[in-house]
């Protein structure tokens, strides 16, 4: 519906943008073992996927094992990766 109202004018850009952040919702949470099928289905070893989400091999191991959970940004990439694999992102 947003968008027939900026076709016809009666929505601005900055209108539309916040009307497309509204919409979206936080996504799921990953379990550990999610992630790490993440990282095996490509073979990549911790140090290269750490570097590939711009974190620390550390909490990626956390998150592996359960001790943390990845949050914002970082988990939508990790679901990204999960849906499309690694090569359609990087």
């Amino acid at each position: 519906m947003g968008r027939r109202w900026r076709a016809c004018g009666m929505m601005g850009d900055e209108d539309m943008r916040q009307w497309e952040w509204v919409g979206m919702q936080p996504p799921d949470p990953l379990l550990p073992e999610e992630v790490r099928a993440i990282r095996e289905s490509e073979n990549l070893e911790l140090d290269t996927f750490a570097d590939m989400l711009n974190t620390s091999p550390r909490l990626l191991r956390r998150w592996e094992q359960g001790f943390n959970k990845p949050k914002g940004p970082t988990l939508r990439l990790l679901r990204i990766l999960r849906d499309r694999g690694v090569r359609a992102v990087f």
